[in-house]
């Protein structure tokens, strides 16, 4: 039995379900420009000019990785100890952080080494594994 027969199946929004024929039959899905969620805002179009969960994550690990470089922390000295489970809680961290607007400030006024702000959720994790310059 396939999805269309079904008399009560789901709707496929925000998809249109279309029935593909020949060989390899099933469901194809094509995005309905209409069926976009807005959450309560005034959409921007079919493809709104915002930040995906995806471009989230890559964005936090870029600002993960400057903060270790601007605290001076060892990557290889921090990935390699306890397998790397120290380092992966780190980003994990850095991932739920609700201070991610000011450590953006943070970095973007600090250009040498500057020992991990107090409101940094991972201040312990860069103090731990910081080389001392010389």
């Amino acid at each position: 039995m396939r999805i269309w027969d079904f008399p009560n199946a789901p709707t496929a929004a925000p998809y249109e379900a279309v029935r593909a024929k020949g060989p390899g039959e099933g469901i194809v899905k094509t995005p309905s420009p209409t069926s976009a969620p807005t959450h309560g805002r005034q959409p921007c179009g079919p493809f709104e000019q915002r930040w995906s969960q995806t471009h989230k994550v890559w964005r936090q690990f870029a600002q993960f990785d400057l903060m270790m470089k601007r605290t001076g922390v060892d990557p290889v000295a921090a990935a390699r100890t306890s397998g790397g489970v120290e380092m992966a809680q780190a980003r994990n961290v850095c991932l739920q952080c609700l201070e991610h607007r000011e450590c953006r400030d943070w970095l973007a006024n600090t250009q040498d080494l500057q020992p991990p702000p107090d409101f940094c959720p991972n201040a312990l994790f860069f103090r731990r594994f910081r080389q001392e310059p010389g």
